[in-house]
């Protein structure tokens, strides 16, 4: 009889789960334990992540680029972008920040019957044109050069965002808005700004 109570209360055990050390490892944890809350002084978390890291530069760009419309009929030389503040191609700031670029153009254009009316556009992408450098007439069968100072408003993006420079057609450049030809390519990359 003591045998078959004694393999009666070693069944009961296997079967209510005493001797399974997962059970007893439930039959510890405390339902009102306190509840462990971060120090009040502790930074709340933010929606952006972390700041981006504005240490480590683009590629490097070339002093001097070329675009082209109208089947070459269109051509426009951009040489040595820079931007004031700092003497080189990058700048780290705050959005909303003011900067000024400077740069060198020069334009041919015989795709009118008279003469052309151009744009160099500038402006980020990702993002939109902010605006033209020089919005004027070229004379067929002439050159016309500048040395344009621009000043440019960081962006909100966080991180690198690269500005480009681009031909415009239009009758005028108008306000701040879209590309003439849509978004430059990267070959038409002038320089870069990154915003912390």
């Amino acid at each position: 009889m003591r045998w078959a109570l004694l393999l009666l209360l070693v069944g009961c055990r296997q079967i209510f789960g005493i001797d399974d050390p997962r059970a007893m490892a439930d039959a510890f944890v405390m339902q009102d334990a306190p509840i462990d809350h971060a120090p009040t002084d502790a930074a709340p978390p933010t929606q952006d992540g972390p700041p981006p890291d504005c240490t480590m530069q683009p590629p490097a760009l070339s002093d001097a680029f070329d675009e082209s419309q109208n089947a070459g009929a269109t051509t426009l030389r951009i040489k040595g972008f820079r931007i004031s503040t700092t003497g080189s191609k990058y700048i780290v700031t705050s959005a909303g920040d003011s900067f000024m670029v400077d740069f060198q153009y020069t334009w041919t254009d015989t795709s009118c019957a008279g003469n052309c009316i151009d744009q160099v556009e500038i402006g980020y992408v990702p993002g939109d044109r902010v605006g033209c450098a020089f919005d004027g007439q070229v004379p067929k069968g002439q050159s016309v050069s500048g040395n344009p100072n621009y000043m440019m408003t960081a962006p909100a993006t966080l991180g690198w965002t690269s500005i480009r420079i681009a031909i415009g057609q239009g009758l005028t450049c108008g306000t701040a808005g879209t590309w003439f030809e849509g978004p430059p390519p990267a070959n038409e990359i002038a320089g870069y700004v990154c915003v912390h």
